[in-house]
């Protein structure tokens, strides 16, 4: 006999109307994760800081974003130790729902700040 997997229609707003979204095995439909390479300077401090919004490439989430934007990336922060284009970032993306989706991508770490130094009078 063929099994029929269960469907639980979720209800959500989206653009001012009303969608229900159907989908098998007791879940809404997943959420899409788009990422896109990035290339990052470092600060003179020899530091930089990512954000979801740099590695995003147009990720969507049927029913909108979980709570606090619903994107997020990891590993985030980068030194001198990170330098090149080997560094694999992860991009999660959480609908309302709490489904997630995850898309890699390649920060390029490049250090072309030209230091300052402080020096003290009469040295």
């Amino acid at each position: 006999m063929k099994s029929t997997p269960t469907v639980r229609p979720r209800v959500c707003r989206r653009f001012g109307f009303l969608a229900v979204l159907l989908a098998a095995a007791g879940g809404p439909l997943a959420p899409v994760a788009i990422a896109r390479n990035v290339t990052v300077q470092l600060d003179a401090t020899g530091n930089v800081t990512i954000t979801a919004a740099m590695v995003n490439n147009g990720s969507t989430a049927n029913c909108g974003f979980a709570t606090g934007g619903g994107l997020s990336v990891s590993p985030s922060a980068f030194t001198c130790a990170n330098l090149g284009a080997n560094n694999t970032v992860t991009l999660t993306v959480t609908d309302v729902f709490g489904n997630t989706a995850t898309a890699t991508a390649t920060v390029t770490v490049e250090d072309k700040v030209v230091p300052t130094f402080a020096t003290q009078p009469g040295t």
